[in-house]
């Protein structure tokens, strides 16, 4: 017996909806629980330079090897 391709479509439609939903309710639970607030503004820390270290030196790794080529 053949299914309608509206039937398969509702079959797989909607288990990926409850799914989506189910999701979006879990992050806004958490995001209720760490204190977020719309109207506030992120405050982001600076980045220390120890941890940016790393990026510079590969970088320049990746120059060097660039212009050895």
């Amino acid at each position: 017996r053949n299914i309608s391709p509206l039937r398969k479509a509702k079959f797989l439609a909607l288990p990926v909806l409850r799914n989506s939903i189910l999701s979006v309710e879990e992050v806004t639970y958490a995001l209720v629980a760490r204190g977020y607030q719309e109207d506030r503004p992120p405050q982001l820390s600076k980045i220390p330079f120890r941890h940016l270290l790393p990026v510079l030196v590969l970088s320049g790794v990746w120059l060097v090897a660039l212009w050895i080529k």
